[in-house]
Formats: structure tokens, sequence, C-alpha cells
């Protein structure tokens, strides 16, 4: 999927291991990329990155933030796979192979004391070599000769950090004989033991990237640059994907697009110049398959298609009826047959389907009066409803919906009790 222009692969550990698996047994050098929020940031401002990780042959969703991006986009990802502990299966894979790995980056000495305790933790690991080297284009052919001295390395792990190392494997890696490179940021200062890595609860409930930041102060100015940003245009972009041309039509629902899904379960849809409630997710909606659980209503001056599905549903909800313009007023229509009025020019279809018992008591006068205000209240949310939509102000949208549904409800009350108190005086 992506994610604010950065590909990113739904895929759980034991797909990503597989996919490393099947791209190590290629002739041809493969590289794979670690995404998180940091990474999505800088793309933005760097298109030349933005390529190297959209160009991937593997995109692993190592950052807590996307998964909480793909849920607002409705599409969740199934799992948070970090980077650090794909490279540990790979090490466990690399004992069963035999394969070769090649530690490089990190501070000087870092790279050698992560290979010398990984040989400890997983015994028969081969690391063919370490090197610190440099990551600017200047080092590129002392860290080449480093490398191909080695021999052949099935899989190298690249820790220059953000941006850097993956410039760094799209210049190099085509003169290498690599199975898979793969950038690691800090990984290497983790298998070493010069920084200590979150405890596995608090890597489970995704607060690593907190613990990390205690431990090492220094981070802070780093996230504040990229993780509010990165969860402001996330969840901008959400609603944006929310509020889009759909056949002709702008969409807003109840609540963001994780709830949708799992609360609300119900969608608006505005459409020439109606607005309708489905019940049902996006996807439901977009094959048809969603019910209409609010009928649609006009959404201005003029009248459309919405506004007589409004007038079907009223009268649904009120099979008793409601009183007519004449009837309110009082006047007997002219003409021998003696038929009501006809309706206001306000008056929408249902309003046309008037009762024709005659008012028998001056006191269904006030029940009336209500009843027309309410409807007068109605109309105006109705139109207002539709324009704040369609000029994409979401909440808004919301909150005068759910008010004209309260109003609604009100006026179906209003409705039966008028039928029940003119009834019982014919």
């Amino acid at each position: 999927m992506d994610i604010l222009g950065v590909r990113v692969d739904d895929v759980t550990h034991t797909e990503a291991l597989a996919r490393c698996v099947d791209l190590i047994s290629d002739p041809q050098p493969r590289y794979a990329v670690t995404p998180n929020p940091e990474f999505v940031i800088v793309a933005r401002s760097d298109p030349r990155f933005r390529h190297i990780l959209n160009a991937s042959d593997l995109a692993i969703p190592d950052g807590g933030g996307l998964l909480l991006a793909a849920r607002l986009y409705g599409r969740p990802l199934r799992e948070q796979v970090r980077g650090t502990d794909l490279c540990y299966l790979l090490m466990e894979e690399a004992v069963r192979r035999g394969w070769r790995l090649f530690f490089l980056g990190a501070a000087p000495g870092v790279a050698a004391e992560a290979a010398r305790r990984m040989a400890l933790r997983y015994p028969g690991l081969q690391v063919a070599g370490t090197f610190a080297g440099d990551s600017s284009p200047d080092g590129d052919g002392e860290t080449r000769a480093a490398i191909r001295a080695a021999g052949r390395c099935d899989v190298l792990f690249v820790a220059y950090g953000v941006n850097r190392q993956e410039q760094w494997i799209a210049r190099n890696l085509a003169a290498l004989d690599v199975g898979i490179a793969m950038g690691v940021g800090g990984v290497l200062d983790f298998m070493s033991g010069r920084v200590r890595r979150a405890p596995y609860p608090i890597r489970r409930i995704g607060l690593d990237w907190l613990f990390r930041l205690l431990i090492q102060p220094s981070r802070f100015r780093r996230q504040v640059r990229t993780i509010p940003p990165f969860l402001y245009l996330a969840a901008r972009e959400a609603l944006e994907e929310v509020l889009v041309a759909y056949q002709g039509a702008l969409v807003a629902v109840t609540h963001d697009r994780y709830f949708i899904d799992k609360l609300a379960n119900q969608v608006w849809l505005v459409a020439d110049g109606a607005l309708v409630a489905y019940e049902g997710n996006w996807s439901a909606v977009k094959r048809g398959d969603a019910p209409v659980v609010r009928s649609s209503f006009s959404a201005g001056p003029a009248p459309s298609a919405g506004a007589a599905s409004m007038s079907a549903a009223r009268r649904a909800a009120s099979p008793h009826g409601r009183p007519s313009a004449a009837r309110r007023s009082g006047a007997r229509a002219p003409g021998p047959a003696s038929k009501p009025a006809p309706p206001s020019a306000g008056a929408t279809a249902g309003r046309r389907a008037a009762s024709s018992r005659p008012r028998k008591v001056e006191g269904t006068r006030a029940l009336e009066a209500r009843i027309e205000s309410m409807e007068l209240q109605l109309r105006q949310l109705e139109q207002k409803v539709a324009e704040i939509a369609q000029a994409g102000n979401y909440m808004e949208t919301r909150r005068i919906g759910e008010e004209h549904a309260e109003l609604e409800r009100s006026l179906r009350e209003l409705y039966d009790e008028w039928a029940g108190h003119a009834g019982s005086k014919e």
C-alpha cells in the first residue's frame, strides 16, 4: 500500500523472511528497505530517496506509525515487521542454509563487535567480514573493495542511517556479489550491546520508540521533526481519502475510516444535491452492497431524486400521514369535490400525502404549529448539511447530520402524536 507516497508491503514476519529467501536465490543483487515515519517524512522532500524506497524488492512495515496510518486509511496492515527482528530471523536462516553475512557501517568497531556477539548467539553463523567505511560517494571505492575481498555475501547489512544507507545501496549494489542488501539503521548498535533494545513487553505495546528516546535523549529533536508531522499528514490524507470524488459524489463518514469498520458501520454519500446514509464499510459502498439506512434528503433549492426518497422515508416512518397546508390554515379547497388545497411550494411529496380527517378541536392547532416549525428547521438543516459537506467540512457535516437525525426522530413522534390526537376527536 501507499502511505504518503511511500510503498509499504503488507507482509508478516514469515512472509518477509520467505521473500528474502527468494531474493537471495536470485542471481541479481536485490535490496530491502525498512520504512518508518522518519523515512516517509524524509522521502517527501527527497524524490531520489522516495524512488529508492518505492523501487525496492521488499518494503517491510517497520514503524508503528505506519500501522496507525494504515488503520486511518481503512486498510490495516497485518503486522509490524521491525527491521531488527527481520535481521535476527535472517541470521537464524543463515545458519540453516550456510549463508555468509557482511556487516557494514555504524561507528568504528561496532560492526566487528556485533559480528562477534552474533557468532556466539548463533553458533555456526558465517560472518564474511565487517567494515565501518564512509557512506559518502568519496568512500564508495574503498568500501566496495572491502566487500569484494570477503567473497560472496548472501546478506549485506548496511548501517549508515536513514537515507544515507539506502543511497549507498543504490549506488553500489550492482557492482557487488551480494544476494540481498538491507539498510538496518541502528541494528548493529543493538547487536553489539552498545545500545540497549527495548524489552519485549514494551515493543509489544508499540512504545519501543519512547524507550529508545529515554535512553538516547539526543534523538528528541529528530523525533519531533518527524513523528508529529507524519501523524498530521497521515490523518489529513485519511480524511481527504474519505472526502473524495466517487462517481461524481462527495463522501463523508460518521467516524474516521477505522471506526467505520469497527463501530459506526455507516457511510454518508452526498450526490446530486442529496445526502444518503449507507450501512456498511467503504468497500461495501463501492461494491454497491451497502443498504440505505437513512434515506436521502434535499440538499438545495432544486428538488432532486434524493428529496423524493426522503419524502417516501418520512411517509414510511409516519404511517398516519401529516396535516396538509390547507388543514393547517383551516381553509377549504375550492371546487365541487372539496379537494384539499395544493401544498405550499416548500412542501415535500410526503406532505402532499395529507390526511383527509377534519380537525375537530382547536387544541390540534398548537401541535400542528410545532410540526410546521420543526419541518422548517429540518429543511434548513438539510440544506446546510449539503452545503457544508460539499465544502469539505467533515466535522461540521457530522455534527449537523447528527442534529438532523435527532430532529427527525422528534418530528416522527409529533406525527404520531398528531394522528392519535386528531383520531381520538373524530
